[in-house]
């Protein structure tokens, strides 16, 4: 019986594009290079795992704590992006600590797929130095060729967000991501996914069940209220954010319960149950386009604030209702 809903997908025919990145690896200043159709990409990724045993719990449970992932690619021919536009990876790897935001995209050309295409977006990326492998002189068509130099590039990844879907293909745009997690004594728990780019952005429950007693985000015509463990804590509405405390600095808070909000891999902020809320720093200026930014907004599409390098809101006030 022939295979029914599979696509496919011809890797190596695949096209990249790998950003300069920011000092945390998710928000891109700069393309490096293009590319496409390499002799061959491996792709790996693999979960740190750790035990944790909740009081009361009979058992242990087996939880994943971090993510990793290692990218390799042979003889990629790629165009720098540079006045000399050198057909190699030149200096890619050469210099300690850079990161990148390495996008790839693919598609199947199975006609009866109907274009199915995957798009892979890696945060946090580093390099190793290019590495280039020789072999033997060939054996063609009874003549004898010259050796074959091989260029790989290895890469490895924090952080990768994947999408899939039929028709147009994407661009090499990186994709944005992130989660809210709700934080509590006996663990922590994915609520809430966001998925968009510098200029829009939606959150969607991962399950509504998991919501009742911990934590809500309640987007309405007017505003949103956040809820942890039925207390408000915080409001947002045209006018401002409201909230009880603020910490400045940093994007830690230690109270539990609360919940805390990643993008691309990163934390940008945390709420706790009092209403404190922590962030890098808070701004009542114009949000500025924001790729490592959460973006809040009513449900008739009016920008609140926004939680990334900064907290951007027309204002702020430590006055709760």
């Amino acid at each position: 019986m022939a295979p029914v809903g599979l696509a496919k997908f011809t890797i190596f025919e695949a096209e990249y594009a790998l950003y300069l990145a920011d000092a945390a690896g998710t928000g891109a200043i700069g393309k490096v290079f293009l590319g496409g159709s390499p002799d061959r990409i491996s792709l790996e990724g693999s979960y740190g795992e750790s035990l944790f045993q909740y009081q009361g719990s009979s058992q242990e449970e087996v939880r994943h704590i971090s993510e990793r992932h290692a990218i390799e690619i042979v003889n990629p021919i790629a165009v720098q992006l540079r006045p000399a536009m050198v057909p190699r990876l030149g200096s890619i790897g050469d210099s300690f600590n850079r990161r990148y935001i390495l996008v790839i995209v693919w598609r199947s050309r199975n006609p009866g797929d109907r274009n199915a295409w995957f798009k892979r977006s890696y945060y946090g990326v580093t390099a190793q130095p290019v590495k280039l492998d020789g072999t033997a002189a060939q054996q063609s068509h009874g003549q004898k060729g010259g050796p074959v130099m091989h260029q790989v590039l290895h890469l490895s990844a924090q952080h990768v967000t994947e999408i899939s879907g039929s028709g147009t293909i994407p661009s090499l745009e990186p994709v944005h991501s992130g989660e809210v997690r709700y934080v509590d004594a006996d663990g922590t728990m994915k609520l809430y996914d966001y998925a968009g780019d510098e200029a829009d952005g939606e959150f969607t429950a991962v399950d509504p069940v998991l919501l009742d007693g911990r934590a809500t985000l309640d987007f309405g015509e007017d505003g949103v209220d956040v809820t942890i463990g039925g207390t408000l804590a915080l409001r947002a509405t045209g006018d401002g954010v409201l909230v009880n405390d603020a910490l400045d600095g940093q994007t830690f808070a230690d109270a539990v319960p609360r919940l805390e909000f990643w993008c691309n891999g990163v934390r940008r902020g945390s709420l706790t149950q009092a209403g404190l809320i922590a962030a890098l720093g808070f701004s009542d200026a114009d949000a500025p386009a924001d790729s490592t930014a959460l973006r809040f907004k009513d449900n008739e599409g009016r920008l609140l604030f926004t939680l990334g390098a900064q907290m951007f809101a027309p204002a702020f006030s430590d006055a709760l209702p």
